[in-house]
């Protein structure tokens, strides 16, 4: 429980906070989603006290409550999951500099006061424990009842666990459904579950399977005055951090990115960077490295600040995905050329060290090219798994991703335009190494996700969805950060919920690599076509364009 001598000094730091900030009284209509309603239940009053503003709070899941939003009802404040709080921004419904991520939660299981704990010490226990399970509750409609039907679809036992279900319209009813003993487990929020009277948590998820739900702040475009702005301000405030953990959720340690301006520094005699269609990579002295369309300079290298170095003798001209590898031999650049059909291993000072042609990938994964009657291949991504294998994606053509050894020999297809994988234009991929074993994790752009799949080619899921063309993707700790060709970069956490937004842009001309240099602008990405880390975390994306482009976004 949270001292009344440590709550008065959080009134105090508020008061000195937004001393002079609110010239009036105002009410301010907050629609919330429950998730997080054990924290404005609490944040509210002391807000209300310190400032005289009056806060009407509106719960309920936040599906619901978007779908309210959209019909017209009034708010100043929604606090929803953050795809549905951005498809509000995107709609000029909710401002957009005034998003915010407040705090995660994990998912629990619900048990009746009393009852024994269940047992969730591994995901082997935690699977026994659900299928031992009488009955469980969820809600349908609510983030945490979607990612638990995507975990036990996961688990392989979605049917079992459907067939003695007991769906629910909202949290409140499942809790009662514990609490009235028509389910022996239920799933929800823990936020959610803490404040159940008759009812207890039984036990987290097993970090494995365990998903985060996310919730985002933003103040209503229409909001005139300054109170809205002002509770979101005291909701962020380092100071109520201790509200937030002891209601059961934490802050998302989100990093921010600053936008380093004019980075990249051509030159001399040289007024553009060049036609890009192509990748990015930096290498483990913090050099740059950006594929172009260029014969003569197919692969330029940059210095830290920015300065232009050299170009990599014999680099191919259509890198159209590339990677730096530091391996126990050496540091290598390994590329998927687009127009070659081949995949290249070279030194970063332009050394061939292998290279694996069309012939060795069997005829069935190619697609015949309409106009040569030849069959063909159309490679746009790679990256290199720990043992050394390789795998590379046919993303303009056959959408199988192929895997070679390191030595170059042929393994395995998989994937393709068919279930269970459906993908159209599997554009680039990375080594998730966030997970044990590590996996997959690729851009299936014309359907607007990331999905995962293991390494030896089974589909393991859709991490996110509902992106902006989504064409390039780079692991950062715990995130992935996924650059998007309609004029954004999404960073995800582990679970697949939106982190950060870096560089939105919904101006015309995103998407496109026609927009002329006279109608860029700083910071705001255009068509976002490779994206790449160097060693502290700084941020690099390279664009689609045919003046080449590449923007730095300094890690803080």
């Amino acid at each position: 429980m949270i001292s009344h001598i440590t709550a008065a000094a959080r009134l105090v730091g508020l008061a000195v906070l937004l001393h002079g900030t609110a010239a009036h009284a105002e009410e301010i209509r907050v629609l919330s989603s429950n998730g997080i309603k054990a924290v404005v239940d609490e944040l509210a009053p002391q807000f209300e006290k310190a400032t005289k503003h009056k806060v009407t709070t509106v719960f309920g899941l936040a599906s619901a409550l978007k779908t309210r939003i959209d019909g017209g009802e009034r708010f100043d404040i929604a606090i929803l999951t953050p795809p549905l709080l951005d498809d509000l921004i995107a709609k000029g419904t909710v401002a957009a500099a005034s998003r915010s991520v407040v705090a995660r939660v994990g998912l629990g299981l619900m048990i009746r006061a009393g009852a024994r704990k269940p047992d969730v010490s591994t995901v082997d226990a935690f699977t026994r424990t659900l299928l031992d399970a009488r009955s469980i509750s969820y809600a349908t409609a609510g983030a945490s009842g979607v990612a638990f039907v995507a975990t036990i679809e996961k688990l392989g036992i979605g049917a079992a666990i459907k067939a003695k279900a007991r769906p629910a319209a909202s949290g409140e009813e499942v809790s009662a459904n514990i609490t009235s003993g028509a389910s022996d487990l239920a799933v929800l929020p823990v936020s959610e579950i803490l404040p159940v009277r008759g009812a207890e948590l039984g036990g987290l998820f097993p970090a494995e399977v365990q998903t985060y739900v996310l919730m985002a702040v933003g103040v209503s475009a229409k909001m005139q005055g300054s109170a809205a702005k002002d509770f979101v301000t005291f909701l962020m405030s380092p100071a109520n951090s201790a509200v937030i953990r002891a209601k059961g959720m934490e802050r998302v340690a989100a990093a921010t990115y600053t936008v380093v301006p004019d980075w990249l520094k051509l030159p001399e005699g040289r007024p553009q960077l060049g036609n890009q269609h192509g990748d990015i990579a930096v290498s483990s002295a913090g050099e740059v490295f950006v594929s172009v369309q260029d014969p003569q300079a197919g692969l330029q290298v940059f210095s830290q600040d920015g300065a232009f170095l050299r170009n990599v003798p014999g680099a191919p001209s259509d890198f159209h995905g590339f990677v730096i590898r530091k391996q126990a031999d050496g540091e290598f650049i390994y590329g998927a050329t687009l127009r070659g059909q081949t995949i290249v291993k070279m030194t970063l000072e332009g050394a061939i060290v292998m290279t694996i042609g069309s012939s060795a990938i069997p005829d069935q994964y190619k697609v015949r090219n309409a106009r040569s009657n030849q069959l063909a291949l159309l490679l746009t991504g790679l990256d290199v798994a720990p043992n050394g294998d390789l795998y590379v994606t046919d993303g303009y053509a056959s959408d199988y991703i192929h895997r070679f050894d390191k030595s170059g020999r042929y393994i395995a297809s998989f994937g393709g335009k068919q279930a269970p994988y459906s993908f159209n234009t599997l554009h680039k991929l990375a080594i998730d190494t966030r997970f044990q074993p590590a996996r997959l994790i690729a851009c299936d752009r014309a359907n607007n996700r990331v999905v995962h799949l293991s390494l030896d080619g089974a589909f393991l899921g859709v991490v996110a969805q509902n992106l902006l063309l989504p064409a390039a993707i780079a692991i950062d700790g715990d995130n992935a950060i996924v650059g998007e060709l309609n004029g954004r970069v999404t960073v995800l956490d582990k679970a697949g919920a939106v982190v950060d937004r870096i560089g939105a842009n919904t101006a015309q001309g995103i998407g496109t690599n026609k927009t002329p240099p006279a109608e860029w602008r700083q910071g705001l990405v255009l068509s976002p076509h490779g994206v790449a880390l160097n060693l502290r975390g700084d941020l690099f994306v390279s664009e689609f364009s045919a003046f080449g482009r590449v923007h730095r976004f300094n890690r803080q």
